[in-house]
C-alpha cells in the first residue's frame, strides 16, 4: 500500500474545501430561449435568458468568453454560441441548447435537436 505525502494531502484537503463549481466545469440547458446577445465590456461576454431544463421560469445567465480560449479570433467562441442560439430562439421546441462554463467564463456550447 502507497502512502501520500504531506504536500498531497494538504492539496486534497484543500480541494475538499472548494465549491464543486471551482472544481469542475457546469453546464446549462435551456430548452427554451428569449433572447441572446453579446457584449463587449473587457472582452466578449455571452448573455443568454430562457428556460433552463426542470425549470419553470426564465432565468438569465451572463459568461465571460475568458481568455484561454484560442479558436478563430478573440471573440470566436461567444459569437459561435450566439449564432447556435439564435437557431433555438428561430425554431421554438426543435433544440436544447447547452452552454459549459468553468468558473463563470465561457468555454463551450453545443445544439442538439430534441
Amino acid at each position: 500500500m502507497k502512502l501520500l505525502s504531506a504536500p498531497t494531502l494538504t492539496l486534497l484537503a484543500a480541494a475538499a474545501l472548494l465549491p464543486s463549481s471551482v472544481l469542475a466545469a457546469e453546464s446549462t440547458v435551456f430548452e427554451a430561449l428569449d433572447s441572446v446577445g453579446v457584449e463587449y465590456y473587457n472582452g466578449p461576454q455571452l448573455k443568454l435568458r430562457g428556460v433552463v431544463q426542470g425549470e419553470s421560469a426564465a432565468r438569465e445567465i451572463s459568461l465571460d468568453e475568458g481568455r484561454s480560449y484560442d479558436g478563430p479570433g478573440v471573440d470566436g467562441l461567444a459569437n459561435l454560441c450566439e449564432r447556435q442560439a439564435l437557431m433555438v430562439i428561430s425554431k421554438p421546441g426543435q433544440f436544447l441548447f447547452t452552454v459549459r462554463s468553468d468558473q463563470g467564463s465561457l468555454s463551450g456550447c453545443s445544439l442538439k435537436r430534441r
